[in-house]
């Protein structure tokens, strides 16, 4: 899980600042969500 929430805190900025595209940022979102489930 560490290492997903790390994953995370580093895309974060960059869709905020609109580094990423917006779907960039929603496929990570999504994948996150799926990979945090497998992980619990």
């Amino acid at each position: 899980m560490a290492d997903q929430n790390r994953i995370d805190r580093t895309m974060a900025p960059g869709c905020a600042i609109k580094l990423y595209t917006a779907a960039e940022c929603d496929r990570h979102t999504k994948a996150s969500a799926k990979r945090r489930k497998e992980l619990q």
